[in-house]
């Protein structure tokens, strides 16, 4: 049986050599772990003039930020606008008509490096980087200026022509008349609003009994007193299979 000489180094090495390599190796480490931090927002699967949304409450809106070389950055406010906004939305998939452009890092600042500043769109572009700005990591901004968006979901956008019926209430066959147009959902105003138009607007939303749209026009007293926002109550319920 051999016995280990537990008193003896099993290194070949000096202690001078021992210090030096743990010095050597500590310094790789703290490099090790800058080049985590620094790599952080590196992102293989995004491309060039991608864009995205943090910072929100919901998918539609947020902070705007871009990839360029494979890296998160994010965009100055300065010229930011709806027409930006506009093509941000777009470009995202979202309804765009009623974009807003929101500033002063609403949500909440970002980190790495800012990318676009003085961004102006007209608002037909297809991409934030086809339009015009100051060129890539041109700024003068700190994240407390990054831009951001809020846009409509896909789920509220309509085909122009379409109506609804809106507002608080119990039952479907009555509420606020509102009609689509360029995509934006917007309401009728009561100036010469009988009757007729109701029923109109009740047989083109399916309520129909015999071939006839039964309305009827709310009072603004009759308005008051049941506590809610409506135009018109189709009076058949029915709805066309």
């Amino acid at each position: 049986m051999s016995v280990v000489n537990r008193t003896s180094s099993p290194c070949s090495h000096s202690a001078s050599e021992a210090v030096a390599m743990w010095r050597r190796s500590t310094v790789l480490c703290a490099t090790l772990a800058l080049m985590a931090v620094c790599t952080a927002q590196i992102d293989d699967d995004c491309l060039d003039g991608d864009l995205r949304l943090r910072g929100g409450e919901k998918e539609h809106e947020g902070r705007v930020e871009i990839c360029v070389s494979g890296e998160w950055g994010t965009v100055c406010d300065d010229l930011w606008d709806r027409y930006n906004a506009k093509v941000v939305c777009n470009q995202l998939g979202f309804n765009y008509s009623a974009a807003i452009a929101v500033s002063r890092a609403h949500y909440g600042e970002g980190s790495g490096p800012i990318f676009l500043d003085n961004v102006a769109c007209s608002g037909r572009e297809e991409r934030l980087t086809d339009c015009v700005h100051n060129g890539l990591l041109e700024h003068n901004c700190g994240h407390h200026e990054d831009a951001g968006v809020y846009c409509q979901p896909v789920e509220e956008a309509c085909l122009d022509g379409s109506i609804r019926l809106a507002g608080e209430r119990e039952v479907q066959n009555e509420g606020r008349v509102e009609i689509c147009n360029q995509g934006q959902w917007g309401t009728v105003c009561d100036d010469r609003w009988d009757r007729n138009d109701a029923a109109v607007a009740c047989a083109q939303l399916g309520f129909l009994q015999n071939g006839v749209s039964w309305t009827l026009i709310l009072s603004k007293q009759l308005l008051v007193e049941r506590g809610v926002d409506l135009d018109i109550v189709c009076l058949d319920s029915a709805l066309p299979p």
